[in-house]
């Protein structure tokens, strides 16, 4: 039953008060769960996997892969949507809760690792969401950055003028499998210079074989190798900075004026950011 199931340090809650479901953030054992309360039944939904992490697209990841520590939740409107926050793995995950529990997939909405990514797609220590489904702006109080983030979730990803300065992605992932497979996105110029017998990258088949000094090498080597390495990354949205702000934590969104409520618990306030009078989305030189 839910009261004899172990939680550890759970943080993040999100109701569905049509079909009475409690989701939770089981932080300290890297999940999500579902509580029935008309039921008093508990399941996992998401992560609590022994892995070592859980790639965007994988059909049935939900499931099967794992969470560092999940703490802020958010469930749409439409209760599709459970919106999730990683803070360890510094990002923002959405699960598609339509869809039949063996085959729902991971997606990462925002945040990338903070070693890996320019500043503007990277949280350090995610806490809290909130959403305004008008204009389908994500809020996310990115604690340890001292900013609430916002993001377009309908907007656009894979911006090609970045990957450049990336240092992470897939490695060994071929195209089809980059796009069809994990919904993710394929640079086609992530390989660029010369192979070792001096032509440039082309079209040719991975397995074609290749004469170094006019001389057969034995065993043979391929230097083509369109296809693989890092050209592979998870879709990326880029991230505006709505204000400045110590250590934010809680954030709850005010549809009545358009603005977002954060709590800082170390400075033992609570503020009110209007959306509208923002100097750092109006002059993002600013922040």
């Amino acid at each position: 039953t839910a009261s004899t199931s172990p939680v550890h340090h759970p943080m993040g809650l999100a109701v569905d008060a049509v079909d009475k479901i409690l989701y939770i953030a089981d932080s300290g054992n890297g999940r999500v769960l579902r509580l029935d309360l008309a039921a008093d039944s508990i399941t996992t939904i998401i992560g609590g996997a022994n892995r070592s992490s859980t790639r965007d697209g994988e059909v049935g990841g939900a499931l099967t892969g794992k969470l560092f520590q999940p703490a802020g939740l958010l469930l749409d409107s439409a209760r599709r949507y459970l919106y999730l926050v990683d803070a360890t793995e510094d990002r923002v995950r959405r699960v598609d809760l339509s869809e039949p529990a063996e085959d729902r997939v991971i997606v990462t909405i925002c945040g990338f690792g903070r070693k890996q990514a320019p500043f503007q797609h990277v949280l350090r220590s995610p806490q809290a969401i909130a959403l305004d489904e008008a204009t389908g702006t994500l809020f996310v109080s990115d604690r340890d950055n001292g900013r609430v983030r916002f993001v377009d979730i309908n907007g656009r990803t894979c911006p090609l003028e970045v990957v450049s300065r990336l240092q992470c992605a897939y490695e060994s992932v071929h195209e089809t499998e980059c796009v069809s497979t994990l919904g993710c996105c394929w640079d086609p110029n992530c390989l660029d210079g010369y192979n070792p017998d001096g032509r440039g990258p082309t079209a040719e088949p991975e397995d074609v074989l290749t004469k170094a000094d006019q001389r057969d090498s034995v065993p043979p080597i391929s230097f083509i190798r369109r296809g693989s390495g890092f050209c592979c990354y998870p879709n990326l949205r880029e991230m505006q900075t709505l204000d400045l702000l110590e250590g934010p934590q809680g954030l709850v969104w005010d549809p009545r004026d358009g603005s977002v409520y954060a709590a800082q618990k170390n400075a033992h306030r609570v503020v009110k950011m209007l959306v509208s009078d923002s100097q750092c989305a109006a002059d993002r030189q600013y922040c």
